[in-house]
């Protein structure tokens, strides 16, 4: 059974045959190709365009985690707990003069605002002056803070600095109190001259220069300043100092000694490598320690024996029992 033999019409036939086939096998080839690369490219686009939005959409998100951040170190800059605690000395100090349930107003509540406000303002004024010049020293005691751990430039900090003061001695002259004027800016030199590096200033380098100026800043700037402007220029009574007043800011010159021996004693590593004298480097920390806390019970021991001396009783009992919780 041989093949038959094929004339010449036949043989170009099927040549011509086998051409178109491999013609349209290329064809078929070539059109899948491109169809693949329309996909490709297509299917490129829908990823890029996905990855697009991914990107837009974790821009709010660093945008508010930036906003935070900086947030967090405003906050480690300022120093918060210590703010509050010139905001309660201004509260308290404004009870003073009250005689009456009834002088106790919306404008007396206003005019402690107007004291509190500035007053902080001018105590982050001090804070945050005092990490300016204490950068290497802090490096050493306090690590944590944002200049002396490079997460806040100095120039931001001067720039915070410069606002905060500004911003407080504007208020103190626009508000036409001249006691929280001379609050605002005895707080101002206090502070300015206990961390200051210049000649005469840097006076946190002398224990009794640094006792003075917590005093001169907790004593005579809130417990009389304020009282004063309270006293005169928000309930409108004549200028005078009560037993009363004297009482608070003798505690208070007392408790400024404490808090200037006490508060030096977590630091004495760094101040004694940068020859910062203070009296707990002097004492030694035991001494220092029990000193700060004897001073301080005695402080306190005074306080109450004044209060029991009240001859109104209301006044024992609120003095007395205040105290007595305190100093525990």
């Amino acid at each position: 059974c041989g093949i038959p033999n094929q004339g010449p019409n036949q043989r170009r036939n099927n040549f011509n045959a086998r051409n178109s086939l491999t013609a349209n096998i290329e064809n078929y080839i070539v059109s899948e190709h491109r169809s693949s690369d329309k996909s490709r490219n297509h299917s490129t686009t829908i990823i890029e365009h996905e990855t697009a939005t991914e990107l837009d959409d974790d821009q709010p998100e660093s945008f508010l985690s930036s906003i935070i951040t900086k947030f967090e170190l405003l906050r480690k800059f300022s120093r918060p707990y210590a703010i509050l605690g010139t905001a309660l000395g201004v509260a308290s100090c404004s009870l003073i003069p009250l005689e009456t349930i009834s002088e106790i107003s919306p404008r007396f509540f206003v005019g402690v605002l107007q004291a509190a406000l500035p007053m902080m303002l001018i105590h982050l004024f001090t804070n945050g002056i005092n990490q300016l010049f204490d950068v290497e020293m802090d490096k050493v005691n306090k690590p944590f803070l944002p200049i002396a751990s490079g997460k806040m430039s100095m120039k931001t900090g001067v720039a915070i600095v410069a606002i905060a003061s500004s911003l407080s001695i504007v208020m103190g002259i626009m508000i036409q109190s001249p006691p929280l004027l001379c609050a605002i800016l005895t707080f101002f030199a206090f502070g300015g001259a206990y961390s200051i590096d210049f000649p005469f200033l840097r006076w946190k380098s002398n224990a009794i220069l640094a006792a003075i100026c917590i005093m001169g800043a907790r004593a005579f700037s809130i417990q009389i300043c304020v009282f004063l402007h309270i006293q005169r220029y928000v309930l409108g009574k004549p200028m005078a100092f009560t037993r009363s007043s004297v009482l608070a800011t003798v505690f208070m010159c007392m408790f400024a000694v404490v808090v200037s021996v006490l508060k030096d004693i977590p630091d004495m590593d760094g101040d004694e490598a940068f020859g910062t004298k203070s009296l707990a480097i002097l004492l030694g920390k035991e001494k220092a320690f029990w000193f700060g806390s004897s001073l301080l019970m005695m402080t306190y021991g005074v306080a109450m024996g004044v209060g029991a001396s009240s001859p109104l009783m209301y006044s024992k009992l609120v003095t007395v029992s205040i105290l007595s919780g305190l100093s525990l």
